[in-house]
């Protein structure tokens, strides 16, 4: 099989970066929202599979009025097959 892509996104994203004020992923000392890393990989000539680990340190709080740390890293896996017609 073909791994088609393997990269770790870090989903800093724009949004975010405004609220903390973000030049960059690499160049700040703020704490990390979220990472994300995707897996794609061929499964035939029509179909691939996905596998998608997402890990979220914090978490917005309307009662905080902000951005609140989870007690313990949450962890989602989403695994799915896509395929063409």
């Amino acid at each position: 099989m073909r791994r088609l892509i393997a990269t770790p996104i870090l989903t800093a994203t724009a949004s975010l970066g405004l609220i903390f004020g973000l030049q960059s992923a690499h160049a700040t000392t703020h704490p990390t929202l979220s990472t994300t890393s995707r897996t794609e990989v061929l499964i035939s000539p029509k179909c691939y599979q996905e596998h998608q680990v997402t890990k979220t340190w914090y978490h917005w709080s309307k009662a905080a009025g902000g951005y609140v740390a989870y007690p313990a890293v949450k962890t989602t896996t989403t695994d799915s097959t896509h395929c063409h017609a």
